[in-house]
């Protein structure tokens, strides 16, 4: 029998799973394909970390995995990446990376990466939102939010935002702002348009000194210390403060709580010495101050004397 070319017939094509692929119920879309569910060792690095054209709904990558969206629930002993969107839930040992916006929660132990963040973000070390914030950063060591903000930035050591912050920062040692913000709480706090002074003052002691305020338009962290000219022996203090602005008018009023040590003697020379710790409650021109020797009495120092420079 012979057979030639009119015994033949197109047929339709058939989309096929390629040998080594993760295992799990799949369908194809265009150029996508959807994953309902699969259990995954690696990925393919040879092709690059953000080039899978796989959307997954439930992932369970033993080490690593990367797809193209996330619509629902991720976890990975050390990596999970995605080069588009994620909605739903993401965790992983190491870091979660998603190159477009976040919607859910990322958990890592290290670092959380998405553009625009909407609910939450908590890492062991940083996090990142490339095109904002709706919702809170939780983060060990660093929280970063670009654009405009709205929520809650809580860290360690630092938290940063650009763009208007409608929220809080609260930081262990720096909150900083480049765009204006409701309120911050940390150690040092810089909000653009915020308090920058550098004040030198005068009281009843004839200490002279010098400290510099730092923060938002409203609340300011208050580093001060002071020296008794000629004094014998040498006196000499040093505080740490906090305070609140208003201004009536144009004229801004301050109100700051600050800790102080006073130390006697040079003690850095091997001189006896002696210190004590004082609390200082100061409004424009008059001071109260208790120490540890006097637990509770309460005086009026001064008036004082103020020379403010804006930085």
């Amino acid at each position: 029998m012979t057979i030639t070319a009119a015994d033949f017939q197109k047929a339709p094509l058939e989309a096929t799973t390629a040998r080594g692929e993760e295992s799990g119920s799949e369908s194809v879309a265009g150029d996508s394909r959807s994953v309902a569910f699969s259990v995954n060792f690696l990925p393919d690095f040879t092709t690059g970390l953000f080039s899978s054209r796989v959307d997954r709904t439930v992932a369970i990558n033993i080490l690593a995995e990367s797809s193209e969206n996330l619509a629902g629930f991720e976890v990975a002993g050390l990596l999970n990446a995605e080069s588009g969107k994620v909605t739903g839930f993401q965790a992983a040992g190491l870091a979660n990376l998603a190159m477009q916006d976040v919607t859910g929660f990322q958990a890592a132990g290290l670092v959380n990466w998405g553009n625009k963040v909407s609910f939450a973000q908590c890492a062991g070390l940083a996090n990142v939102a490339t095109g904002g914030l709706k919702g809170g950063q939780f983060a060990g060591l660093t929280n970063v939010a670009l654009d405009d903000s709205t929520g809650t930035q809580l860290a360690g050591i630092v938290n940063y935002s650009s763009g208007t912050f409608s929220g809080a920062q609260i930081a262990g040692v720096a909150n900083i702002a480049t765009g204006s913000i409701d309120g911050q709480v940390g150690l040092v706090s810089l909000e653009s348009g915020g308090i920058r002074n550098i004040e030198a003052w005068w009281d009843t002691s004839l200490m002279a000194n010098l400290g510099i305020k730092l923060g938002t338009r409203h609340t300011y962290t208050l580093i001060e210390g002071g020296y008794i000219p000629a004094s014998n022996p040498v006196q000499w203090s040093y505080g740490l403060g906090w305070g609140g602005r208003i201004a009536i008018g144009r004229i801004p009023i301050d109100a700051d709580l600050s800790l102080r040590s006073t130390i006697t003697g040079q003690y850095y020379q091997g001189n006896d010495s002696s210190s004590g710790a004082a609390l200082d409650a100061r409004i424009p021109w008059l001071s109260w101050k208790t120490d540890d020797t006097r637990a509770s009495d309460f005086e009026i120092l001064v008036p004082r004397l103020i020379i403010g420079l804006r930085i």
